[in-house]
């Protein structure tokens, strides 16, 4: 496993340029002029990406988790809502 500070590669959500153009344009210059390579994940429907980024877990591996709370399987209709995509 490795840390944040050793990992290579940065995912932002599609929306973060159309919900916040100006800190999207930004934060995209700073990762250029870092030279941090990133790629934009499309059809997302939140900037904040936690709930369904890959994280990286080695050099070249990145894993996805699958966003089920408890609190959403206890009604049928958030279930059907969030787990029929």
């Amino acid at each position: 496993m490795i840390t944040d500070s050793q990992t290579n590669f940065v995912f932002i959500a599609d929306t973060l340029s159309a919900k916040y153009p100006e800190f999207a344009k930004e934060f995209v210059s700073k990762l250029e002029q870092a030279k941090i390579p990133f790629d934009v994940l499309p059809k997302t429907k939140d900037v904040w990406a936690v709930d369904y980024m890959p994280i990286q877990v080695s050099e070249n591996k990145f894993v996805r988790f699958t966003y089920k709370p408890d609190y959403l399987i206890s009604t049928k209709k958030m279930v059907k809502d969030n787990f029929r995509r």
